[in-house]
């Protein structure tokens, strides 16, 4: 597969693992779809393996402030935001995705197409369900990750 719908977000962090449940939920239609779904979690640096030239298309599905309302989501490139995520260093608990993506520019090799699927968090807090805003729409992340990945079929 060169196609990959992952997911990222550490599920033990309420709307923070909003992206992995979504991966999870697309995984059964995604092979017949042409698309693999990945679940990264909050190891963020797993996502250099994705990023390189065997590669096609990336949509990265995370838990993204955004000042949106709670729950509303969007639907853009890493080249069209800055992060404001301050971190003292990288490491495998703690990275953000836009510095990854930059991270694998500066390694040199061909990037696919990235793009992000943000989705507002209600809560990032430590628990392991979804806020109720969060949860209510998963099915449209869901199709709407979907749509997305056709789009680039």
């Amino acid at each position: 597969m060169s196609r990959f719908l992952i997911g990222v977000g550490n599920e033990t962090m309420t709307d923070d693992g909003v992206g992995p449940r979504v991966a999870d939920a697309a995984a059964e239609r995604a092979r017949a779809l042409g698309f693999e779904t990945v679940l990264i979690g909050h190891d963020t640096v797993s996502l250099l393996a994705y990023l390189d030239a065997p590669t096609r298309r990336v949509l990265l599905v995370d838990c993204v402030r955004m000042g949106l309302a709670p729950g509303d989501w969007l639907v853009f490139s890493p080249d069209a935001v800055e992060t404001r995520k301050p971190l003292a260093r990288m490491t495998t608990h703690e990275g953000d995705v836009l510095r990854i993506v930059e991270m694998a520019r500066q390694l040199g090799g061909r990037l696919p197409q990235v793009t992000i699927l943000g989705i507002e968090p209600a809560d990032v807090a430590p628990g392991l369900e979804l806020s109720p805003a969060l949860a209510g729409r998963l099915d449209e992340y869901v199709e709407a990750a979907i749509a997305e990945m056709r789009r680039s079929a």
